[in-house]
């Protein structure tokens, strides 16, 4: 592994880009002695960085509608409640036609 300057990378970017590449040997780029960042060789069979999630999940169920319906976005639970015995045709009843506010 090799150090160098950030001084002396900004002068000689792609020369130093060239060698990694031909020689697959590592950088390490110093600022005032302490190292900042590491250019490394690409592997082109392989990039560690993108889909290494790839295959490790599954989905289940549908995940393009809503959780919720657009009109029970933001009622309470007594509306709620009040809006899925309505569509289920069961009564309401009178204590669930009453506004609670918390």
């Amino acid at each position: 592994m090799k150090k160098m300057a950030a001084g002396s990378f900004k002068a000689n970017c792609l020369a130093v880009m060239d060698e990694v590449q031909a020689k697959h040997e590592t950088v390490v780029i110093t600022k005032r002695g302490k190292p900042v960042a590491k250019l490394v060789p690409l592997n082109t069979e392989t990039d560690e960085i993108y889909n290494f999630l790839a295959g490790k999940g599954t989905i289940t169920g549908d995940i393009v509608s809503p959780a919720i319906s657009p009109d029970e976005d933001g009622c309470t639970l007594v509306q709620l409640e009040r809006l899925q015995r309505i569509r289920k045709g069961q009564p309401v009843p009178a204590t669930l036609n009453v506004n609670v506010s918390t």
